[in-house]
């Protein structure tokens, strides 16, 4: 083993763990699956579709207002003691959830799910990449997302729909508790390390201790750019995509074309994840997402505008290239403008302002739905802020936090 080898015996375990974590986190196990529990929990609690709607609707909320506290734990108690503790909590909360038999039971444990699901966002495990490795940040980051998130939201939609059909929305509940406890945790406890003390693969990557409190970040203009630019990037992404099917049914578009519009997103998506943190570790410049954010832009007026089905299903792939770049982006930005002193903690404000933008692009499409009749006037408002958060993308200076290579030139 090379002392300066960033890939090692120990630092490759880290990055199974990672795997697991993002691939049984609430990216995954709540935000691909709960689509499939509107009609049942309807029909079981009696409750109308938009209560059921309000309801799901707690899951982002509560996320974005915890996930900065979760950061704030780990940066000041470490990984383990707090992603450990997380996981199993949130894999015994949905079992918990298959056992609910009162609106008020289901609302409850909903809270309590989504607290748990925080803990076990992308924050941490993106922090645990980051300890390991600094040459290769963006291309490990953009794997374990791609492999991880991405390959989960077009795993678990398939199990869910089976697990329903064969035993029920309690049964997919357990189901999914079984996957993150049996299979999820295990993996993280066994595999996941922080550097602390060890000489792994910390001479090649920027020491832990080093970066901005989240204090001292709070108070520097990049902080709010990138903050207001993955608000606005997220409001119109994922507002777009969840309100997709609906939208391209307005428009004359097949079941069929939608779904392959979706597939083709997803495919984006992953293409973009990939590429994005090989590129970031070829070219140490925030300016090569510039035109990932771009996709976007082009992506999103494409989806909101195209009348034949070729050009809906080449923007669509263009909407997902840009929609995966900001995912896999947004931690390692965070890391080169922040450092990783706290870097769960600033991360975390990152998170909870996306899932905040998730919620705001969701809501906002519906409102405005049911105020003109259509979602025509999406494309002109969700232009306008595609394109702000293009623009500020664009205004972003230098590396603060380079990597390491570049600083001892």
């Amino acid at each position: 083993m090379s002392s300066g080898g960033e890939f090692n015996r120990k630092s490759i375990p880290n990055i199974v763990a990672a795997w697991a974590g993002f691939f049984t986190g609430p990216s995954v196990m709540i935000a691909a699956t709960t689509s499939f529990f509107i009609v049942p929990w309807g029909q079981t609690f009696g409750i109308s579709r938009a209560f059921v709607s309000l309801i799901l609707s707690v899951s982002p909320i509560f996320i974005a207002i915890c996930v900065p506290f979760a950061g704030r734990a780990m940066d000041r108690w470490g990984l383990r003691r707090v992603l450990i503790p997380g996981v199993l909590a949130f894999g015994v909360m949905n079992v918990v959830m298959a056992q609910a038999v009162t609106t008020w039971q289901l609302v409850a444990i909903t809270i309590l799910l989504s607290a748990a699901g925080a803990v076990t966002a992308t924050v941490g495990y993106s922090k645990l990449i980051s300890l390991w490795f600094d040459k290769h940040r963006g291309a490990v980051l953009g794997v374990c997302v791609a492999l991880g998130v991405s390959a989960g939201q077009a795993t678990m939609p398939h199990v869910t729909k089976t697990l329903i059909e064969l035993g029920g929305w309690r049964a997919a509940y357990r189901g999914i508790g079984a996957i993150i406890l049996l299979a999820g945790c295990p993996l993280i406890i066994a595999l996941m390390r922080e550097p602390g003390k060890q000489k792994a693969a910390t001479v090649t990557t920027s020491a832990p201790a080093v970066g901005l409190t989240r204090a001292e970040a709070l108070r520097k203009p990049v902080f709010w750019v990138l903050g207001i630019a993955i608000f606005l990037g997220s409001t119109s992404l994922f507002g777009t995509t969840t309100h997709a099917v609906p939208m391209l049914a307005e428009r004359g578009f097949t079941a069929t074309i939608a779904a392959d519009a979706l597939s083709l997103l997803f495919a984006g998506g992953i293409f973009g994840q990939f590429t994005v943190g090989f590129v970031a570790d070829r070219f140490n410049t925030p300016r090569i997402t510039i035109p990932y954010f771009a996709c976007a832009w082009t992506g999103l007026m494409i989806v909101h505008s195209a009348s034949h089905p070729t050009i809906l299903l080449i923007g669509a792939f263009i909407l997902g290239l840009g929609l995966g770049a900001e995912t896999a982006m947004t931690a390692y930005l965070t890391s080169r403008y922040f450092g990783l002193k706290d870097f769960s903690s600033i991360y975390g404000l990152f998170f909870a302002g996306s899932s905040f933008g998730v919620f705001c692009g969701i809501n906002l499409m519906g409102v405005m739905h049911n105020i003109t009749g259509s979602y025509d006037i999406m494309r002109y408002i969700f232009g306008v802020t595609m394109g702000t958060a293009v623009v500020l993308i664009s205004c972003l200076g230098p590396y603060v936090y380079a990597r390491r290579q570049e600083l001892v030139r």
